[in-house]
């Protein structure tokens, strides 16, 4: 009889640790997907924001280079 509890015992607590296991699985999968999205919304903005600099930099290079031959 003891060795049927302590068997039931035993299996709850494998029971409890597979749903621990299911519920952090589960979280990971969310974090995951939330890094993603965040990557792809940072790569586009980044994206955006270096075309103007590209312009820019040409402009202040422009800038530079004229203010070097006066």
């Amino acid at each position: 009889m003891v060795q049927l509890q302590d068997a039931q015992k035993g299996a709850e607590v494998t029971s409890e640790a597979t749903e621990r296991e299911l519920e952090l699985e589960a979280q990971l999968v969310e974090a995951r997907s939330i890094i993603q999205e965040q990557a792809s919304i940072m790569s586009k903005h980044l994206s955006k924001a270096e075309r103007p600099r590209r312009y820019n930099s040409g402009s202040q290079n422009a800038l530079n280079f004229r203010s070097r031959i006066n």
